[in-house]
């Protein structure tokens, strides 16, 4: 839904490469050195992100060319933060949508529309994992809604997009994140570690919306 027409169309890919080190590949770790690095202690500190989503109207071939309609967010939850190259995370998310408040209120889904901020929310609960390259990290993260009103009612609106019967309930995040941290130390020596980031958001499994992120951990 970042642009119209958008028909939900997505396939498995595969991929070959070439991958080139002028400075030759790292040595590898021996199977003791594996474990032992598992084995380090891992310590969950307290995270929060503010983030902000573009996307146009849900729609399948039309509206063309509608208005960027804002989704803004909160995330807070816990991450790890070990030396391990893989982060795991868990929280709550919230979501506010203006073109759903808008939608609302013109077409009257509730009669309820003292409380149309509300209705136009979704909260959820996750669990995410992030692959650590430097400060540059690739994530993931998947999505229990537990409070969606505006979604369910969207479904029963014959002339929108019914997308799959999970929609309302599971979503997800992939994305990148880049800590904002001194060179001269690792990410994971540094308790307060700023970041930014970008990823796409989806209902189902279809794109939802493109966000931009901020984020802190305590």
């Amino acid at each position: 839904h970042v642009a119209v027409p958008n028909i939900g169309a997505n396939v498995f890919s595969g991929f070959i490469g070439l991958r080139y080190a002028p400075n030759g590949l790292p040595e590898s770790l021996t199977k003791a050195e594996r474990i032992a690095k598992r084995q380090q202690p891992t310590n969950w500190r307290p995270m929060v992100r503010v983030r902000l989503g573009l996307h146009e109207f849900p729609g399948t071939t039309t509206p063309r060319d509608g208005p960027l309609y804002k989704v803004g967010g909160l995330t807070v939850g816990m991450i790890t933060t070990s030396e391990s190259r893989a982060r795991w995370s868990f929280g709550l998310t919230y979501d506010y949508y203006e073109a759903y408040a808008t939608y609302l209120v013109s077409q009257q889904l509730f009669d309820d529309v003292e409380n149309v901020n509300w209705l136009s929310s979704s909260l959820a609960v996750f669990a995410g994992r992030e692959w650590c390259f430097g400060r540059t990290h690739f994530f993931t993260e998947l999505s229990g809604k537990f409070y969606s009103p505006i979604q369910k009612a969207l479904k029963e609106v014959w002339d929108l997009p019914k997308g799959s019967s999970y929609s309302p309930y599971v979503d997800a995040r992939i994305g990148y994140r880049y800590y904002i941290i001194p060179r001269k130390k690792a990410w994971h020596e540094v308790r307060g570690a700023p970041n930014i980031g970008v990823a796409i958001k989806t209902n189902g499994g279809a794109a939802d919306f493109l966000e931009f992120s901020l984020g802190y951990t305590l």
